[in-house]
Protein backbone atom coordinates (compact mmCIF):
# COMPACT_ATOMS: atom_id res chain seq x y z
CA UNK A 1 0.00 0.00 0.00
CA UNK A 2 1.06 3.37 -1.08
CA UNK A 3 2.30 5.62 2.15
CA UNK A 4 2.94 9.34 1.99
CA UNK A 5 6.20 9.92 4.01
CA UNK A 6 5.77 12.47 6.85
CA UNK A 7 7.78 15.38 4.96
CA UNK A 8 5.98 15.26 2.10
CA UNK A 9 2.84 15.02 4.10
CA UNK A 10 3.37 18.07 5.64
CA UNK A 11 4.38 20.08 2.31
CA UNK A 12 0.89 18.51 1.00
CA UNK A 13 -0.99 20.39 4.05
CA UNK A 14 0.69 23.49 3.13
CA UNK A 15 -0.34 23.44 0.28
CA UNK A 16 -3.60 22.90 0.74
CA UNK A 17 -3.50 25.25 3.60
CA UNK A 18 -1.86 28.35 1.40
CA UNK A 19 -5.00 27.70 -1.28
CA UNK A 20 -7.81 27.78 1.68
CA UNK A 21 -6.04 31.17 2.62
CA UNK A 22 -6.20 32.62 -0.59
CA UNK A 23 -9.76 31.26 -0.98
CA UNK A 24 -10.33 33.36 2.06
CA UNK A 25 -8.58 36.25 1.33
CA UNK A 26 -10.62 36.59 -2.07
CA UNK A 27 -7.22 36.41 -4.00
CA UNK A 28 -6.75 35.35 -7.05
CA UNK A 29 -4.14 31.99 -7.29
CA UNK A 30 -2.41 29.48 -9.88
CA UNK A 31 -1.33 26.45 -8.45
CA UNK A 32 1.68 24.55 -10.74
CA UNK A 33 3.00 21.45 -10.66
CA UNK A 34 4.09 18.91 -12.93
CA UNK A 35 2.06 15.81 -14.63
CA UNK A 36 0.49 13.61 -11.81
CA UNK A 37 1.21 16.10 -9.13
CA UNK A 38 -2.14 16.15 -7.96
CA UNK A 39 -3.59 19.48 -9.06
CA UNK A 40 -6.52 18.06 -9.73
CA UNK A 41 -7.08 16.90 -6.65
CA UNK A 42 -6.21 20.19 -4.79
CA UNK A 43 -9.01 21.40 -7.52
CA UNK A 44 -11.43 19.68 -5.79
CA UNK A 45 -10.35 20.39 -2.46
CA UNK A 46 -10.59 23.93 -2.77
CA UNK A 47 -13.87 23.50 -4.62
CA UNK A 48 -15.49 21.69 -1.67
CA UNK A 49 -13.92 24.34 0.66
CA UNK A 50 -15.33 27.14 -1.08
CA UNK A 51 -18.27 25.43 -0.97
CA UNK A 52 -18.48 25.32 2.71
CA UNK A 53 -18.07 29.63 2.72
CA UNK A 54 -21.04 31.71 3.59
CA UNK A 55 -20.77 33.58 0.17
CA UNK A 56 -22.67 30.33 -1.22
CA UNK A 57 -24.55 29.40 1.27
CA UNK A 58 -25.75 31.87 3.23
CA UNK A 59 -28.95 33.09 1.67
CA UNK A 60 -27.60 32.63 -1.97
CA UNK A 61 -28.78 29.10 -2.98
CA UNK A 62 -28.91 30.37 -6.16
CA UNK A 63 -24.95 31.06 -6.42
CA UNK A 64 -22.80 28.36 -7.38
CA UNK A 65 -18.84 27.32 -7.48
CA UNK A 66 -17.71 27.70 -11.48
CA UNK A 67 -15.47 25.48 -12.30
CA UNK A 68 -14.22 25.39 -16.22
CA UNK A 69 -12.51 22.76 -18.21
CA UNK A 70 -10.49 21.94 -21.16
CA UNK A 71 -12.22 18.94 -21.86
CA UNK A 72 -15.65 17.00 -21.68
CA UNK A 73 -13.41 14.38 -19.71
CA UNK A 74 -12.17 16.68 -16.95
CA UNK A 75 -15.82 17.57 -16.78
CA UNK A 76 -16.85 14.41 -15.92
CA UNK A 77 -13.68 13.59 -13.91
CA UNK A 78 -14.25 16.67 -11.74
CA UNK A 79 -17.73 16.10 -11.16
CA UNK A 80 -17.30 12.65 -10.03
CA UNK A 81 -14.97 13.57 -7.53
CA UNK A 82 -17.34 16.56 -6.26
CA UNK A 83 -20.79 15.63 -3.88
CA UNK A 84 -23.99 15.94 -5.50
CA UNK A 85 -24.70 19.63 -5.06
CA UNK A 86 -26.38 22.68 -6.98
CA UNK A 87 -23.69 24.83 -5.69
CA UNK A 88 -21.05 23.04 -8.46
CA UNK A 89 -21.45 24.12 -12.04
CA UNK A 90 -18.71 21.95 -13.64
CA UNK A 91 -18.84 22.90 -17.36
CA UNK A 92 -16.51 22.86 -20.17
CA UNK A 93 -15.24 26.42 -21.53
CA UNK A 94 -16.72 26.64 -24.61
CA UNK A 95 -20.37 25.24 -23.23
CA UNK A 96 -19.96 27.65 -20.04
CA UNK A 97 -19.81 30.70 -22.41
CA UNK A 98 -22.45 30.20 -24.95
CA UNK A 99 -25.19 29.46 -21.92
CA UNK A 100 -23.95 33.25 -20.75
CA UNK A 101 -23.80 34.62 -24.27
CA UNK A 102 -26.58 32.74 -26.06
CA UNK A 103 -29.31 35.11 -24.74
CA UNK A 104 -27.78 38.15 -25.56
CA UNK A 105 -28.37 37.38 -29.52
CA UNK A 106 -28.48 40.92 -29.95
CA UNK A 107 -25.67 41.75 -29.26
CA UNK A 108 -23.68 38.67 -30.60
CA UNK A 109 -25.15 39.99 -34.00
CA UNK A 110 -23.76 43.28 -33.50
CA UNK A 111 -20.15 42.04 -32.67
CA UNK A 112 -20.88 39.74 -35.66
CA UNK A 113 -21.30 42.43 -37.77
CA UNK A 114 -18.26 44.72 -36.38
CA UNK A 115 -15.95 41.55 -36.79
CA UNK A 116 -16.91 40.89 -40.12
CA UNK A 117 -16.35 44.20 -41.59
CA UNK A 118 -12.99 44.50 -39.82
CA UNK A 119 -12.47 40.74 -42.09
CA UNK A 120 -13.23 42.24 -44.84
CA UNK A 121 -11.07 45.61 -44.62
CA UNK A 122 -8.13 43.14 -43.14
CA UNK A 123 -8.48 40.71 -46.15
CA UNK A 124 -9.37 43.57 -48.84
CA UNK A 125 -5.55 44.96 -47.74
CA UNK A 126 -3.89 41.48 -48.00
CA UNK A 127 -5.28 41.07 -52.04
CA UNK A 128 -5.26 44.80 -53.28
CA UNK A 129 -2.99 46.97 -51.19
CA UNK A 130 -0.12 45.04 -49.25
CA UNK A 131 3.36 45.44 -50.90
CA UNK A 132 5.22 42.49 -49.13
CA UNK A 133 2.72 40.00 -50.39
CA UNK A 134 2.61 38.24 -53.22
CA UNK A 135 3.51 39.40 -56.37
CA UNK A 136 0.60 37.41 -58.24
CA UNK A 137 -1.84 39.33 -56.13
CA UNK A 138 -0.77 42.55 -58.70
CA UNK A 139 -2.64 40.74 -61.49
CA UNK A 140 -6.27 40.85 -59.63
CA UNK A 141 -5.10 44.68 -58.65
CA UNK A 142 -5.33 45.75 -61.89
CA UNK A 143 -8.82 44.32 -62.90
CA UNK A 144 -11.22 46.62 -62.93
CA UNK A 145 -14.49 46.33 -60.36
CA UNK A 146 -16.39 44.90 -62.89
CA UNK A 147 -13.84 42.30 -64.17
CA UNK A 148 -13.20 40.99 -60.15
CA UNK A 149 -17.36 40.81 -59.83
CA UNK A 150 -17.84 38.67 -63.31
CA UNK A 151 -14.97 36.40 -62.06
CA UNK A 152 -16.37 36.00 -58.45
CA UNK A 153 -20.09 35.39 -59.28
CA UNK A 154 -18.94 32.96 -62.40
CA UNK A 155 -17.03 30.35 -59.88
CA UNK A 156 -19.56 31.04 -57.50
CA UNK A 157 -22.26 30.08 -59.66
CA UNK A 158 -20.01 26.86 -60.42
CA UNK A 159 -18.48 26.30 -57.12
CA UNK A 160 -18.26 22.29 -57.29
CA UNK A 161 -16.72 22.36 -60.00
CA UNK A 162 -14.25 24.89 -58.93
CA UNK A 163 -13.30 22.84 -56.05
CA UNK A 164 -13.01 19.84 -57.95
CA UNK A 165 -9.96 21.27 -59.78
CA UNK A 166 -8.51 23.54 -57.15
CA UNK A 167 -6.54 20.83 -55.52
CA UNK A 168 -5.30 19.28 -58.46
CA UNK A 169 -2.96 19.76 -61.16
CA UNK A 170 -2.22 23.43 -62.82
CA UNK A 171 -3.21 22.69 -66.23
CA UNK A 172 -6.91 20.89 -65.38
CA UNK A 173 -7.07 24.43 -63.30
CA UNK A 174 -6.14 26.68 -65.76
CA UNK A 175 -8.77 24.63 -68.33
CA UNK A 176 -11.47 24.83 -65.77
CA UNK A 177 -11.17 29.05 -64.97
CA UNK A 178 -10.32 29.61 -69.09
CA UNK A 179 -13.85 27.61 -69.76
CA UNK A 180 -16.24 30.22 -67.21
CA UNK A 181 -14.13 33.49 -67.11
CA UNK A 182 -12.75 33.51 -71.09
CA UNK A 183 -9.16 33.33 -71.93
CA UNK A 184 -8.51 37.07 -71.74
CA UNK A 185 -9.75 37.29 -67.96
CA UNK A 186 -7.26 33.92 -67.64
CA UNK A 187 -4.30 35.80 -69.08
CA UNK A 188 -4.74 39.05 -66.51
CA UNK A 189 -4.97 36.88 -63.44
CA UNK A 190 -2.11 33.94 -64.73
CA UNK A 191 0.55 33.19 -62.43
CA UNK A 192 1.87 31.06 -59.84
CA UNK A 193 -1.55 28.42 -59.42
CA UNK A 194 -1.35 28.22 -55.92
CA UNK A 195 -1.19 32.49 -55.80
CA UNK A 196 -3.91 32.58 -58.04
CA UNK A 197 -6.49 29.92 -55.98
CA UNK A 198 -5.16 31.63 -52.74
CA UNK A 199 -6.23 35.30 -54.87
CA UNK A 200 -9.59 33.58 -55.47
CA UNK A 201 -10.22 32.64 -51.74
CA UNK A 202 -9.72 35.67 -50.49
CA UNK A 203 -12.03 37.80 -52.95
CA UNK A 204 -15.01 34.54 -52.23
CA UNK A 205 -14.46 35.07 -48.81
CA UNK A 206 -15.19 39.13 -48.94
CA UNK A 207 -17.62 38.44 -50.85
CA UNK A 208 -19.90 36.06 -48.86
CA UNK A 209 -19.02 38.43 -45.41
CA UNK A 210 -20.51 41.42 -47.56
CA UNK A 211 -23.67 39.08 -48.46
CA UNK A 212 -23.81 38.27 -44.87
CA UNK A 213 -23.51 41.58 -43.82
CA UNK A 214 -26.00 42.80 -46.42
CA UNK A 215 -28.48 40.01 -45.08
CA UNK A 216 -28.14 41.02 -41.57
CA UNK A 217 -28.97 44.75 -42.63
CA UNK A 218 -32.03 43.96 -44.57
CA UNK A 219 -33.48 42.08 -41.75
CA UNK A 220 -33.17 38.54 -43.77
CA UNK A 221 -34.72 35.74 -40.85
CA UNK A 222 -31.89 33.40 -41.82
CA UNK A 223 -29.47 35.79 -40.22
CA UNK A 224 -31.65 36.68 -37.27
CA UNK A 225 -29.17 34.88 -35.21
CA UNK A 226 -26.05 33.24 -34.28
CA UNK A 227 -25.45 29.83 -34.18
CA UNK A 228 -22.82 28.18 -32.26
CA UNK A 229 -22.82 24.32 -31.99
CA UNK A 230 -20.89 23.17 -28.73
CA UNK A 231 -20.19 19.67 -29.25
CA UNK A 232 -18.86 19.74 -33.57
CA UNK A 233 -16.23 22.63 -33.94
CA UNK A 234 -18.16 24.23 -36.81
CA UNK A 235 -17.88 27.60 -38.18
CA UNK A 236 -18.93 28.88 -41.35
CA UNK A 237 -18.97 33.01 -40.56
CA UNK A 238 -20.77 33.76 -43.81
CA UNK A 239 -23.70 32.42 -42.35
CA UNK A 240 -23.36 33.47 -38.71
CA UNK A 241 -22.17 30.00 -37.44
CA UNK A 242 -19.55 30.49 -35.39
CA UNK A 243 -17.03 27.78 -33.62
CA UNK A 244 -15.12 27.47 -30.58
CA UNK A 245 -11.95 30.33 -30.86
CA UNK A 246 -14.80 33.04 -32.28
CA UNK A 247 -17.54 32.03 -29.35
CA UNK A 248 -14.04 33.27 -26.94
CA UNK A 249 -13.03 35.85 -29.26
CA UNK A 250 -16.86 37.54 -28.97
CA UNK A 251 -17.19 36.57 -25.11
CA UNK A 252 -14.21 39.05 -24.75
CA UNK A 253 -15.61 41.37 -27.00
CA UNK A 254 -18.97 41.45 -25.37
CA UNK A 255 -17.65 41.60 -22.22
CA UNK A 256 -15.26 44.89 -22.74
CA UNK A 257 -18.29 46.89 -24.45
CA UNK A 258 -21.08 45.38 -21.40
CA UNK A 259 -19.91 45.82 -18.16
CA UNK A 260 -23.40 44.62 -17.04
CA UNK A 261 -22.11 40.64 -18.29
CA UNK A 262 -19.55 40.92 -15.47
CA UNK A 263 -22.47 41.80 -12.96
CA UNK A 264 -24.51 38.66 -14.10
CA UNK A 265 -21.13 36.36 -13.93
CA UNK A 266 -20.07 37.77 -10.14
CA UNK A 267 -23.69 37.68 -8.56
CA UNK A 268 -23.82 34.08 -10.49
CA UNK A 269 -20.05 32.85 -9.81
CA UNK A 270 -18.65 33.68 -6.59
CA UNK A 271 -15.63 31.47 -6.70
CA UNK A 272 -14.55 30.56 -10.19
CA UNK A 273 -11.77 27.73 -10.71
CA UNK A 274 -9.97 27.00 -14.39
CA UNK A 275 -8.42 24.13 -14.59
CA UNK A 276 -5.71 23.59 -16.96
CA UNK A 277 -5.31 27.20 -17.66
CA UNK A 278 -1.83 26.67 -19.24
CA UNK A 279 -4.00 25.23 -22.34
CA UNK A 280 -7.16 27.50 -21.99
CA UNK A 281 -7.47 30.43 -25.28
CA UNK A 282 -5.74 33.62 -24.09
CA UNK A 283 -9.29 35.10 -24.51
CA UNK A 284 -11.00 33.50 -22.27
CA UNK A 285 -8.06 33.93 -19.32
CA UNK A 286 -8.28 37.73 -20.85
CA UNK A 287 -12.32 37.37 -20.17
CA UNK A 288 -12.14 36.08 -16.08
CA UNK A 289 -9.48 38.49 -15.55
CA UNK A 290 -11.83 41.78 -16.89
CA UNK A 291 -13.98 40.25 -14.22
CA UNK A 292 -12.02 40.10 -11.65
CA UNK A 293 -10.26 43.79 -12.32
CA UNK A 294 -14.61 44.82 -12.07
CA UNK A 295 -14.94 43.03 -9.33
CA UNK A 296 -12.01 44.33 -7.05
CA UNK A 297 -13.21 47.80 -8.00
CA UNK A 298 -17.13 47.28 -7.68
CA UNK A 299 -18.70 48.95 -4.36
CA UNK A 300 -21.03 45.72 -3.91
Amino acid sequence: MYELDAEKEKTEHEIIESIYHSINEEKSFYFQSGAGAGKTYALVKAIKYAGQLCAIKKNNSSRKILCITYTNNATNEIAERLPSSEHYYVSTIHYFIWDLLKNYNKELIETHVSFLGDEIKRLEYIVFHDPDLHKSYKNFRSLSIEELDFLIEKIREDKINYYEVAFGPAVPYWSYLESVIGIDLLRAIKSNKQDVYDAIKILLTIKNYKNCLDSIKTGDPKYKDITYKANQNIEILHLSVIGHDTLLKYAKILLLKNIGLSRVVIDAYPYVFIDECQDTNPDIIDFFSEIYTYSKGSSD
